[in-house]
């Protein structure tokens, strides 16, 4: 079962991407809304503070109203005083009280400090006494005469957390309501891609009945007629093939079967060569030599019929219970009969051993006729049998020329021969 389909993996995305979006909305709106609300005060203030100057140097009677109305309708306190830090004028109807005095005087130190060219002044000022943030603007109308405008910042700060809360509950309905979506649009899609690894399955397990028959003009569609094409095609080359190896393996019966008349009878006249010619030694020599090459061609003869049922999988497995000292004893008694003076030590750890003894005895006797051919002369081989992960082990060990990079490839080629 697949943990994480791919629809779950499209569906992940999306609400990554959702929440992706989310996250840079909301530090736009720190850093980039935020500084923005400050920068559109400060113009703002820069804005009134002409008409402020204009209507203190005309002497306008009506400088009060229009400082009050600042107050009222765009929360800005405003007061005009002088270089003694009397108040001329303000936005209140009341003049300031000492806390508000005692700020003034901290604004104009900083006032005196960073003032521009102009004789303007802009911070973002935070008070200790109140905890809170204003927008400072301070502009120098005379020599002797200065213009302050304050706005506490709170009404910017909720403006930035309201819109830092609408893109949060927006991003969650977005999550929720696309997520949905997304869901029933990418299903027909996605269990498409689910049969397609289903066919593909089957088709590697030589299974080629079922097919996807998903026609769409889209590149989905596309992919679903190339495979069922290309099921069509496999299976049609691989019966080919079948019937092919089919032909073949009965022609290497039919021949084994040829093959093993002639040779029987060329071994029945080498013998009886021999018996009409007892006292010519080169006949008897010769026959000897045919009788030899009989010997070889039975012998693959008989491989080839062996070779053919394994690959026909008609060779019939007879599975027993035997002891590993038994298996020894057959192969020991092989090696001293075809081998004699050879040296083969068999190593075998005692353990019952539940396979067809027979095919078992030819595999591992096949390993120990190769290691005795090929090895240096003077050494010995060494036959080892021993219990890995719960299954019965056999290691052939002789000593010999090392085999060439090239003679790997072709290791295991049936009936290749070194020396051709």
């Amino acid at each position: 079962m697949i943990k994480r389909s791919f629809r779950t993996k499209l569906i992940m995305n999306f609400i990554f991407s959702v929440m992706l979006v989310m996250l840079t909305l909301i530090a736009a709106s720190n850093f980039i809304y935020r500084p923005i609300l400050i920068y559109d005060t400060r113009d703002s203030m820069v804005g009134y503070s002409v008409l402020i100057a204009e209507a203190y140097e005309g002497g306008s009677s009506t400088i009060k109203k229009f400082l009050n109305k600042l107050d009222s309708s765009h929360d800005i306190m405003t007061i005009i005083y002088d270089s003694d830090m009397g108040v001329i004028s303000s936005s209140e109807d009341i003049y300031p009280g000492a806390s508000e005095l005692s700020m003034l005087e901290e604004w104009m130190t900083v006032y005196e400090e960073e003032k521009k060219s102009d004789g303007t002044f802009f911070k973002e000022i935070e008070e200790n006494w109140d905890n809170l943030s204003r927008a400072v603007f301070i502009k120098k109308l005379d020599d002797n005469t200065y213009l302050c405008m304050s706005k506490v910042v709170r009404s910017i700060d909720q403006a930035v957390s309201i819109s830092t809360t609408i893109v949060a509950i927006g991003a969650v309905f977005l999550i929720i309501i696309g997520t949905a979506v997304w869901n029933g649009l990418t299903r027909p899609f996605t269990s498409q891609l689910k049969k397609m690894s289903v066919v593909t399955r089957n088709m590697a397990q030589l299974n080629f009945d079922e097919k996807i028959n998903y026609n769409s003009p889209d590149e989905v569609g596309l992919l679903a007629r190339s495979i069922d094409e290309m099921s069509d095609e496999l299976k049609t080359s691989i019966e080919k093939l079948r019937k092919d190896v089919e032909r073949r393996q009965r022609l290497i019966r039919d021949i084994s079967h040829e093959l093993k008349t002639p040779v029987t009878t060329v071994r029945g006249y080498t013998e009886n060569i021999q018996i009409m010619v007892p006292d010519n030694p080169r006949v008897q020599r010769y026959c000897d030599i045919m009788l030899e090459e009989c010997d070889v061609i039975n012998d693959l003869v008989q491989e080839m019929l062996y070779m053919s049922m394994l690959e026909d999988e008609t060779l019939e497995c007879k599975k027993e219970l035997f002891t590993a000292d038994k298996l020894k004893g057959k192969i020991l008694s092989k090696a001293e009969n075809e081998f004699p003076g050879e040296n083969v030590i068999i190593d075998m750890y005692p353990a019952e051993i539940y396979a067809d003894i027979s095919l078992m005895e030819r595999a591992v006797y096949n390993y120990v006729t190769n290691a005795i051919k090929h090895k240096t002369e003077g050494t010995s081989v060494e036959i080892k049998g021993y219990i890995q992960e719960e299954k019965y082990v056999f290691a052939v060990i002789n000593e010999g020329a090392e085999i060439s990079p090239e003679e790997k490839e072709v290791l295991w080629d049936v009936f290749y021969k070194r020396d051709q």
